[in-house]
């Protein structure tokens, strides 16, 4: 663990780091292939970083990549296992992105992804998260919601 994990780590609430699998209400997203140095923060547990009273996502991410070459990812996640509502996902993952900025300031090496796993989605709900107007932005760049069954693996949307 070096630079940005190590310093997040430190300042984290022990009680809100997630040790084990990523999955809320039935939806589970798959770690398999992802870089074993990473710190996965679970928003809804005391001590997270985040306003319980506030709209935000699930889990925060923050994986090293894994050649060593200094690039993280900072990943927001939320996960939906019925049928996914766009607008409300939109407004967690927006929410979450703002308040993480004064957590993890602006960081040269960084990659951001926003991703949503869902159950189910309508095309209509579809429609509305590929729409460019719901792109969410962190320090300044915006990025699309990439989308994801429950079960599948989180690197077929994060391209570790």
């Amino acid at each position: 663990m070096t630079g940005l994990l190590k310093q997040l780590y430190r300042g984290i609430d022990q009680r809100c780091i997630l040790k084990g699998q990523l999955k809320k209400e039935g939806c589970r997203v798959l770690m398999t292939n992802a870089p074993s140095s990473r710190l996965t923060i679970d928003l809804d547990k005391d001590g997270s970083p985040l306003s319980r009273q506030s709209s935000r996502c699930d889990y925060l991410l923050v994986a090293e990549s894994h050649d060593g070459s200094g690039w993280c990812w900072l990943v927001l996640l939320e996960l939906k296992s019925g049928m996914m509502e766009a607008d409300l996902v939109i407004k967690q993952l927006k929410a979450s992105a703002i308040a993480t900025e004064n957590i993890i300031q602006k960081y040269e090496n960084c990659r951001f992804r926003p991703v949503v796993a869902f159950g189910r989605v309508s095309k209509y709900e579809r429609n509305i998260i590929k729409n460019a107007t719901s792109k969410i932005s962190f320090h300044g760049c915006k990025e699309s919601i990439r989308m994801m069954k429950c079960g599948t693996l989180l690197k077929n949307v994060v391209e570790w």
